[in-house]
C-alpha cells in the first residue's frame, strides 16, 4: 500500500483531532474545560469542510486518496453552530 500525500495526511491527522476535541465536552459541565474545547474545535474543526473539498477535487483522479477522504464527514462546521 502506497503513502498517502503530506497534505491528505495533515488533514486526516488534524480531522482525527477535531472528532477527539467534539466528544470531550464533560458531564456534568465545567466552564473552564468547556471553554477549552470550544477553543481547540475552533482550532481544529475551522475549515476543515473547505479543506476536504480541496483536497478532493485535487485528488479526483486518485482512488485511494478519495476513499480515505470519503472516510470523513463534509458539513462539520455547519454542525457546531
Amino acid at each position: 500500500m502506497r503513502a498517502l500525500p503530506p497534505d491528505v495526511n495533515r488533514f486526516i491527522d488534524r480531522c482525527e483531532t477535531c472528532d477527539h476535541v467534539r466528544g470531550e465536552f464533560p458531564d456534568p459541565p465545567d466552564p473552564q474545560r468547556v471553554q477549552e474545547i470550544t477553543e481547540s474545535i475552533a482550532t481544529s474543526c475551522t475549515g476543515t469542510d473547505a479543506q476536504l473539498a480541496r483536497l478532493k477535487e485535487r485528488y479526483r483522479n486518485d482512488l485511494a486518496v478519495i476513499r480515505r477522504l470519503d472516510a470523513f464527514e463534509s458539513e462539520i462546521e455547519s454542525k457546531q453552530q
